[in-house]
């Protein structure tokens, strides 16, 4: 009767053994999956990226910049674009919009089936507008965008080799508006930028 008691006991430890290594498995996994999202949505350049761009608006004697334009990725990767704005006038706020362009294979032809909408939503997130900030006379700043090459470029299609265009809209005011070339005379410089992401 002990034996068959010990026996019970030991299983029953065992269940419940196997059960923990079960949960801390599925523990660890979420952990790593909401990290891996987290770091989809932070941004951040390397110094000596930030010097390059702020030097690019220096010697161009330009108010936007774009210099490392192209960035190739593979899907469902991360790559980070650095926007250089420089203000020479009064203090004022700063706010952009980004917008998708338009994808293209590898030989140059219209990759027509991209979801502009599913593209901004899911590659973009919370990265389409681009936050108000203040620029103080002859200030300047480098503002970071990550893109994250989806698996997907639409419902159910998967993304194409090629490059994703995206075009940048920078305003000097504190909301911003519509990014498109019927709206230039709003835009700040009157100019519609543009950075590729070029999935490999």
């Amino acid at each position: 009767m002990k034996n068959k008691k010990g026996f019970e006991v030991s299983i029953t430890v065992i269940v419940l053994l196997i059960i923990s290594i079960l949960i801390f498995i599925l523990a660890i996994s979420l952990i790593t999956k909401w990290f891996s999202k987290a770091e989809t949505l932070k941004a951040e350049l390397d110094k000596q990226t930030e010097q390059q761009i702020l030097n690019a608006l220096k010697q161009s004697n330009a108010l936007v910049a774009i210099p490392l334009n192209i960035n190739e990725v593979e899907r469902s990767k991360t790559v980070t674009f650095g926007i250089g704005i420089r203000n020479l006038g009064s203090p004022k706020p700063f706010s952009g919009v980004i917008k998708f362009s338009g994808a293209y294979n590898p030989e140059g032809q219209i990759i027509s089936t991209a979801d502009p909408d599913y593209i901004e939503f899911n590659w973009l997130g919370n990265f389409q507008n681009i936050t108000t900030f203040h620029l103080s006379k002859n200030q300047q700043r480098v503002v970071p965008v990550a893109v994250r090459a989806d698996t997907y470029m639409a419902d159910n299609q998967m993304t194409l080799k090629g490059d994703y265009v995206f075009n940048v809209c920078v305003f000097d005011t504190p909301a911003p508006g519509v990014c498109s070339i019927e709206n230039l005379n709003n835009i700040f410089t009157n100019k519609i930028y543009q950075f590729t992401v070029r999935v490999i």
